[in-house]
């Protein structure tokens, strides 16, 4: 279960969010540059994971290749300055990086104005375990006015298995 809420100003220059989820929690505080196709947002975020706190920059750039094709990448380092997140934190493992960091970026191809399909691979680097690219499907269609359905699909190779996520996301004043 996941609860979400994301923010921007009138302008639509200033950008936040507040997630929450089982194991973790951030809050995102950014500025959005959109510049004819490119678009660009630069912030910071804090929050935890597993009982660590962490912190770090959040990074998103896209280009609008055409009236429904996009692509966009984004980096979101997060240093946990006190302590690993207990999964690692007691592992038995010892981590041999000099600083306790995990590492996820992530490029996607958008197709579509009306229903959205999303093609992305991702990279997860965390902590002391191996890279784990993660490439993903999606697709997102109008529900109401207002209410879109997303449902995904994205191999965790790592893992061996399939995950899944269905959602829904409600923009109020969205045509």
């Amino acid at each position: 279960m996941t609860a979400s809420a994301d923010f921007s100003s009138c302008t639509k220059r200033t950008y936040a969010q507040l997630m929450l989820q089982p194991q973790q929690a951030w809050a995102i505080l950014a500025r959005n540059i959109n510049t004819g196709p490119f678009s660009f947002t630069l912030g910071g975020t804090v929050g935890h994971f597993q009982g660590a706190p962490y912190t770090g920059p959040y990074i998103v750039a896209g280009v609008r290749l055409g009236e429904s094709v996009s692509v966009d990448g984004m980096y979101w380092p997060a240093w946990f300055p006190f302590w690993e997140p207990s999964d690692w934190r007691y592992d038995n493992r010892p981590n041999n990086e000099r600083i306790n960091i995990g590492q996820f970026g992530l490029f996607g191809l958008n197709i579509g104005k009306t229903y959205t399909l999303r093609v992305s691979i991702a990279g997860l680097d965390f902590l002391n375990d191996p890279t784990n690219w993660l490439p993903g499907a999606a697709l997102t269609i109008p529900v109401a006015n207002e209410l879109n359905l997303t449902a995904s699909v994205t191999r965790n190779r790592n893992g061996h298995k399939d995950m899944f996520y269905m959602g829904m996301s409600w923009k109020p004043g969205a045509k």
